[in-house]
């Protein structure tokens, strides 16, 4: 089918202008004639008719996603087919996509974990949906979530939704798409041409990378890429956000596991524990908020209340008097203490002294010889000197008296 003029009619829809293509077909927007509203036109697969079989695979699938009351879902107005083209008639976002130029300057990452896994945990809920029919999306990328508004701080709701559901992998597996390149989003089992939940699961945890990195987890070739998540080759997020704790880390790791099997149930499972892993991590930072010795400049400061008199300030240009020194008292000394010696020191070998007060006699000449010596000396005497004996005699009385 040729490419569609702007003011062209096809079927109750005036065509304003293009707005690209991709893998399912190409993108219009579209004036609603009777609904007088603008609305984003999608043509299925334009380039080459589709077999009987792809049609009724269509109508069952959109059929049933139409009926969907998710407020996360993009809704689809209406489908059908007109001259043999199908098509799907879905709301039109003016902001466009965060994939355009408005959607990369409001949505500008990295973002600190809470905000990043509200946005996911916000997709969880429509991919949830899908999977409850049996159906898979197939195409989570940055170009199928649509902006509703801008970024509002602090806020709960959802600033974008899911569009596009399950519109890729019914061209991949009924048509022949013109472009075989596949997004950063893919899921491995997604390059073998199976496309099941879990390839969701994957999607939404690169989207997740994404915002907490800045920078997907996988660059290079489309060969490096196939190869690095095949291999499950993935860089830590750690460097790149200090918000993200080792749990969350390993929580996104699990979804991102080239074995399908490995990544959690369903994507609420994965939700949950995105969930629990930021209130673990949220509960630490405040516990050791509390240990902190920096103060919390959000908190109210209240007033110190001093135990003390405060010391008065004394500007520095008015001159000072001198302090009046206070005297200390003198420490008082310890007695001296003398050791006791172990050995006792030994006697004078001399004679005492003498008093100096008392009057000493006058000692005599005459040589002190002991008795004793004298008395031996006298029996010692040979005979002829008995002479001798009786001057020793008088010598001894007279030593002898006082």
């Amino acid at each position: 089918m040729q490419a569609l003029e702007e003011g062209q009619k096809f079927e109750r829809y005036r065509i304003l202008h293009s707005s690209g293509s991709g893998t399912a077909g190409i993108n219009y927007l579209a004036e609603d004639t009777r609904q007088r509203r603008k609305v984003l036109l999608k043509l299925i697969h334009p380039w080459a008719p589709l077999p009987d079989i792809a049609r009724r695979q269509f109508y069952r699938e959109i059929n049933a996603l139409s009926h969907l009351n998710q407020s996360q879902l993009a809704p689809i107005f209406n489908y059908g087919e007109w001259h043999g083209q199908l098509f799907i008639a879905r709301i039109y976002a003016e902001y466009g996509s965060l994939l355009n130029e408005q959607g990369r300057a409001w949505f500008r990452p990295p973002f600190d974990a809470p905000i990043a896994v509200h946005y996911a945990v916000h997709i969880t809920n429509a991919l949830t949906t899908i999977h409850s029919l049996g159906y898979t999306h197939g195409s989570v990328t940055f170009s199928n979530l649509i902006l509703t508004q801008s970024p509002q701080p602090n806020s709960k709701q959802n600033p974008f939704l899911l569009a596009d559901s399950s519109l890729a992998t019914f061209v991949r597996s009924m048509g022949q798409p013109r472009s075989t390149f596949f997004p950063s989003t893919t899921a491995p089992e997604q390059f073998e041409g199976q496309t099941i939940p879990a390839s969701d699961q994957y999607a939404l945890a690169v989207l997740l990378y994404f915002w907490l990195a800045g920078r997907p987890p996988f660059l290079g070739s489309p060969e490096e890429i196939k190869y690095n998540k095949n291999q499950g080759i993935i860089p830590s997020l750690l460097p790149f956000n200090t918000t993200v704790s080792y749990e969350l880390e390993n929580i996104i790791r699990r979804a991102l596991s080239p074995n399908s099997t490995h990544r959690f149930i369903n994507v609420s499972a994965f939700a949950q524990a995105l969930t629990k892993a930021l209130n673990t991590s949220v509960s630490a930072s405040n516990n050791l908020k509390i240990f902190s010795l920096t103060p919390d400049k959000n908190a109210e400061q209240k007033p110190l209340i001093p135990e003390t008199e405060p010391i008065r300030r004394i500007e520095p240009d008015a001159p000072q008097p001198h302090p009046t020194p206070i005297p200390q008292p003198l420490p008082t000394p310890e007695p001296a203490t003398e050791p006791v010696p172990k050995v006792p020191d030994p006697l004078p070998a001399g004679p005492l002294p003498f008093e100096p007060d008392i009057a000493q006699p006058v000692p005599d000449a005459t040589p002190l010889i002991p008795q004793k010596l004298i008395r031996s000396n006298l029996h010692n005497q040979p005979p002829n000197q008995k002479g001798n004996k009786k001057k020793m005699s008088s010598l001894i009385r007279s030593h002898s008296q006082p």
